[in-house]
């Protein structure tokens, strides 16, 4: 089963058919207008490669199911699934503009600097922070978020701006 399959096939845990459907709708709109399917989990960190973004979600699934048995059972799977999905999706950029952008001057041999990283910032795109485009995508997109489910994804990342 490839990535796109395996983001699918996790609609499942979505109880309510109006919402799993929307769901879908976002995954779809997020893949064909916003490269999820492509796009780096980061510029230089963990997954910065093409595809990452959706490797990483995935992966926050599965982890933060195990983390949900041990402390927060009773949070939903529905939501948790929703959550590790979009937390993220804010690095994908905008419709038909990329969050991150290759870095013609990377070269692995570097491990500190601008040389370094094989993605950077995309200039042409109005900064903000990825979990606040996170949620943005969602509202254009026009999928609705629970109140816990928009604040774990507005504080995802804790104390750090941009990652």
């Amino acid at each position: 089963m490839d990535t796109k399959e395996k983001l699918f096939e996790c609609s499942k845990f979505i109880q309510n058919e109006k919402r799993r459907e929307d769901f879908i709708e976002l995954l779809n709109k997020l893949i064909s207008e916003c490269g999820y399917l492509v796009s780096p989990a980061s510029s230089h960190y963990h997954c910065s490669h093409e595809g990452g973004l959706a490797e990483h979600s995935l992966s926050t699934f599965l982890y933060m199911m195990k983390i949900r048995d041990a402390i927060a059972p009773d949070v939903s799977v529905e939501s948790c699934l929703i959550v590790s999905l979009l937390h993220d999706i804010g690095k994908c950029g905008y419709p038909n503009n990329e969050y991150y952008v290759k870095n013609d001057s990377y070269n692995p041999s570097y491990t500190y600097g601008k040389n370094s990283k094989p993605y950077t910032f995309n200039d042409d795109i109005l900064f903000m922070p990825h979990s606040e485009r996170s949620l943005y995508l969602c509202q254009y997109y026009g999928f609705k978020l629970t109140e816990l489910e928009f604040q774990a994804i507005r504080i995802h990342d804790g104390m750090y701006i941009d990652g």
